[in-house]
């Protein structure tokens, strides 16, 4: 549950949802187009607009089995496009995610910090525990 929450914070927070819903749409724009430019092309293996859909998902996922290829010169160069902006995306939302990721330890690891050097600045006022807790988290710092 925590992991969904850190997920819906991360597309609320970088926008990547409007990313994720553009390339979609781009994605059936271009399995339309494709269909129409195809099958004025009397081409025998993309004969409805999920076999164009079908093809434009292979493509993006860079999956490729060869069972539906377009036969025009426009079909190929939007196979190319699509080829591109699938690398693309999906290089771009792994790099907002590793980058979202390292922002939220850096938070957390300063967050720990400036409640270690509150501690020390309060040190006479320590209990005995308190002391205790203190002294292994030093040493558990120390040996990372």
């Amino acid at each position: 549950m925590r992991k969904l929450k850190i997920l819906k914070n991360i597309f609320h927070t970088t926008g990547t949802s409007k990313i994720l819903i553009g390339f979609l749409t781009f994605i059936l724009i271009t399995g339309y187009a494709l269909y129409i430019v195809e099958f004025n092309a009397d081409n025998q293996l993309i004969r409805t607009p999920f076999d164009a859909l079908y093809y434009t998902v292979v493509t993006v996922c860079t999956v490729g089995f060869g069972d539906i290829v377009p036969i025009t010169i426009l079909g190929k160069i939007l196979s190319m496009a699509l080829m591109i902006c699938g690398v693309l995306v999906v290089g771009l939302i792994t790099g907002i995610f590793a980058t979202f990721y390292e922002e939220l330890n850096q938070r957390r690891n300063k967050d720990t910090i400036n409640q270690f050097v509150e501690r020390l600045e309060r040190l006479p006022e320590l209990s005995h525990d308190e002391l205790m807790r203190l002294s292994k988290r030093v040493i558990k710092y120390k040996n990372k």
